[in-house]
């Protein structure tokens, strides 16, 4: 039976996943899905929130699973039902997330050739002159 776990790595990233096997005597791999990363950050008040991001990049879908290493793990708790709650909407966001690209996005990549905007990202790309030294 899966649960909702709130993990502290010792990378220092916080995440809250859904464990779907733990860890046993023959390996030290917890198999999770669902796993999001508690990102922090400082409003223009000072005040601290929070948010919710994918960990692993396009791995939120109920079919991908994940495994973690046990010993990668300093700390694990339930998940508060506020923070159940966030991750519940989190997973839901990119799970139903419909994106058709075919429309075109705002993609800072998708950028027309020979345009202002064009321009305007060449001009913040930094230049990287190799030098002639073997190092």
């Amino acid at each position: 039976m899966s649960e909702l776990r709130h993990f502290k790595l010792a990378g220092g990233d916080e995440i809250i996943c859904e464990v779907i096997e733990w860890n046993d005597d023959e390996s030290d791999m917890i198999v999770a899905r669902n796993i999001l990363e508690i990102c922090y950050l400082m409003n223009e008040d000072g005040q601290r929130m929070c948010t919710m991001r994918p960990w692993m990049f396009q791995q939120v879908q109920n079919e991908y699973m994940q495994t973690i290493s046990s010993s990668h793990i300093t700390a694990d708790a339930q998940a508060t039902p506020e923070a159940a709650e966030s991750w519940k909407e989190t997973i839901q966001f990119y799970i139903n997330k419909d994106i058709d690209i075919s429309e075109g996005t705002d993609d800072p990549f998708n950028i027309e050739p020979g345009s202002d905007e064009e321009a305007e990202a060449l001009s913040k790309i930094l230049k990287f002159i190799p030098k002639n030294k073997l190092h």
